[in-house]
């Protein structure tokens, strides 16, 4: 079976944990694959309002949302789609400086977060103290890990207007059983019950696979599993060896083929399979197709300014809205024949969505605002947005 081991990256430590506790232990000693849990802040989960529906789409516009959110450079972090509940889109995101390192380390199967692995049932609060860090789960999309010292404070603002009726305890340190009494005397001070679990409940939660989508050794940190379920017989391995050297003949000629198309050639093949994916039901033709993302394919000769793709357009407009803050998305739409970004929005006033045409029309975009209609204390209204040119 494969081992389970939480790591803290703030003091670089790493444990290990059984039905009579946990342990530190030496990592550099430690052979064989495992699942690495990160248990403090190193990670964390960062919602923001997403109209896009479909999950491809969401992956692609979640960079332009989580700009400010994250309080750090894009190129400096590594983001992993969780879930959309409602009108939000959940993302786990990690420094990529601490990603490289659990990448680099071969033994990692696997990393995750967890505070997404707790149990948590509706109603109801999980949290473990592991060492000085309390991971706390409210809801499959709410968890994060505080310091064992902030958990009061964390706990005051959980549990302000809350339904949650009872606290579900794991404790794992290493601290005096007295320490232990004071951490549950300052739960109790909450007026919820509070159910102390068995370590063997939290192994059990970590012990099967852990679900794909929380497994943030994904992207450009995937892991390719090679398989090694080929049976032996008497002509197998001449024929296997065979075909290995013919593929790997094949393979050398496309790559020398493909290098010498360019990088152009490239990111114009990408470009158009990323078309596909967008619009699955659209039937297309080459040559229409050619000519519909001509802007996104060969960038207008490396002038952006001009691009008309439904990336470029999603990305101004939302940040524009973000930035006047008291407007909202309703629901997106993009018509790839025309290169327009329809957006549905719900604002306060009209003369909010004139300051949101003004702001686009400075960045270069052409916007029209197709209707703007009263609807109890908002107003709720259509902005077509497109390239100038």
């Amino acid at each position: 079976m494969m081992k389970t081991i939480l790591f803290e990256q703030a003091s670089n430590t790493y444990y290990q944990l059984s039905s009579s506790g946990m342990s530190k232990f030496d990592d550099e000693v430690e052979p064989g694959e495992r699942n690495l849990l990160i248990i403090d802040s190193a990670c964390s989960i960062v919602s923001v309002d997403m109209p896009l529906k479909q999950e491809k789409q969401i992956i692609k516009a979640l960079p332009f949302a989580l700009e400010e959110a994250i309080g750090s450079e894009l190129e400096e972090t590594h983001i992993s789609f969780l879930a959309k509940k409602d009108s939000k889109a959940y993302s786990m995101v990690v420094a990529k400086q601490v990603m490289n390192n659990l990448f680099e380390d071969n033994r990692n199967a696997a990393v995750f977060y967890l505070p997404t692995l707790l149990p948590c049932k509706d109603g109801s609060l999980t949290i473990a103290v592991i060492n000085e860090v309390a991971c706390i789960k409210a809801s499959e999309v709410e968890a994060y890990s505080v310091p064992l010292v902030l958990l009061e404070k964390a706990l005051t603002a959980q549990l302000h207007g809350s339904k949650i009726e009872t606290i579900e305890l794991y404790i794992a340190q290493t601290s005096a059983a007295k320490d232990n009494n004071l951490l549950k005397a300052q739960l109790d001070s909450f007026g919820v019950e509070i159910i102390e679990g068995q370590l063997n409940t939290l192994l059990a939660a970590f012990a099967p696979p852990p679900i794909k989508s929380k497994n943030l050794l994904g992207g450009e940190y995937k892991r390719i599993k090679q398989s090694n379920k080929f049976k032996a017989t008497k002509f197998r391995p001449v024929m296997y060896a065979s075909v290995a050297l013919l593929i790997l003949a094949l393979s050398i000629i496309s790559i020398q083929t493909t290098q010498l198309s360019g990088q152009a050639a490239a990111v114009k093949l990408a470009s158009v399979e990323f078309y596909k994916k967008l619009f699955p039901g659209e039937r297309v033709r080459p040559r229409l197709m050619k000519k519909q993302f001509n802007d996104l394919i060969n960038e207008n000769n490396g002038n952006h300014a001009n691009d008309t793709g439904f990336t470029t357009l999603l990305a101004s407009t939302a940040g524009e809205v973000r930035s006047l803050k008291s407007i909202s998305f309703e629901s997106i739409k993009f018509n790839q024949k025309n290169g327009v970004l329809e957006a549905s929005l719900i604002c306060k006033t009209v003369n909010q969505l004139d300051q949101l045409k003004n702001a686009l029309a400075k960045k270069g975009l052409s916007v029209d605002i197709a209707s703007a209609n009263q609807s109890g204390n908002s107003v709720k209204g259509v902005i077509k947005v497109s390239s100038n040119g």
